[in-house]
């Protein structure tokens, strides 16, 4: 059985040595300098000796320190040609994405046989999570990020903007009438707790801010309010660009003609360190493209 110290304290020091400074480990770890810092202090405890003299103009490594970063510099290049040739020898590589729950239901998911079609070599492992990842820490290569696409250590393209509108069912229309406002007025509102204020913005610009959404049903997600919308349960706050296929095929309708815009958009990022990565750029290029940002 191996006794080996933390592989994040062995990559922390190795990049810190071959970068000469604490902030060039930083930026091509992604992490912060104290995060580098911190884990050389541990693989030092672990050793029971100095690896490196620190100073303001970068760092020194001990004649110990040279020894194991040789050891350590030729090991990570080993591993990373082997794992070329592996890669190399079956054609494929893995690419891993962390996306919102409704945002992978509604529009990656569907879209998944193009991709594939367009890049059978690449592998899609599919995260979900409501919570914005930590590229720092999490195993991750690209993530749909929602903001104003300012994110210091990541490289990010627009996917598209946040556009809100009611949505409903045809039959809930057929069965409370064809006028909108009294078919709104007398049916639940449909909701998730993350865009209760998108709602409330809706229904002030529409003149309908006497409808009080607690009478409405809440849900966990927007996807579980859209299929409740679906099924003629009531009004949903829907997202025209991940509800447009649910417009064009008529499953929902807009009744209503006004559109509120969110102050953030949707955002593909990935680390600046990957910017080369071909099927990075591969899955990047597609999605802009389906997103109409190409």
């Amino acid at each position: 059985m191996r006794r080996l110290p933390s592989f994040q304290a062995l990559k922390a020091f190795e990049a810190t040595v071959r970068g000469r400074s604490l902030s060039a480990a930083a930026r091509e770890l992604n992490v912060t300098v104290g995060a580098v810092s911190r884990q050389i202090s541990a693989l030092e405890e672990r050793l029971g000796q100095s690896l490196m003299v620190r100073h303001a103009q970068g760092i020194n490594p001990t004649q110990a320190g040279l020894k194991l970063t040789a050891a350590l510099t030729k090991a990570f290049d080993d591993v990373e040609t082997a794992l070329h040739e592996v890669t190399a020898e079956t054609g494929r590589e893995t690419l891993v994405l962390n996306v919102y729950p409704t945002f992978a239901i509604q529009w990656l998911v569907p879209r998944l046989a193009g991709f594939h079609s367009l890049a059978p070599e690449i592998d899609l492992q599919i995260r979900t999570s409501l919570v914005e990842p930590r590229f720092n820490t999490d195993e991750i290569d690209i993530a749909v990020l929602i903001g104003t696409g300012q994110w210091p250590k990541l490289k990010s393209h627009l996917l598209f903007p946040r556009l809100f509108t009611l949505v409903t069912s045809p039959q809930l229309l057929a069965r409370l009438g064809p006028d909108p406002t009294t078919a709104l007025r007398a049916s639940r509102p449909l909701y998730s707790d993350l865009h209760i204020e998108h709602w409330k913005q809706w229904l002030i610009k529409a003149g309908f801010d006497d409808i009080d959404l607690t009478r409405g049903t809440l849900f966990e997600n927007s996807s579980l309010a859209y299929q409740a919308a679906r099924d003629g349960a009531g009004f949903a706050l829907g997202q025209t660009d991940l509800l447009a296929d649910d417009l064009r095929s008529g499953r929902l309708i807009a009744p209503f003609d006004l559109i509120t815009k969110g102050d953030r958009q949707y955002f593909a990022a990935y680390r600046r360190s990957e910017a080369s990565n071909p099927a990075i750029q591969t899955f990047i290029n597609w999605a802009t493209t389906e997103a109409g940002q190409a």
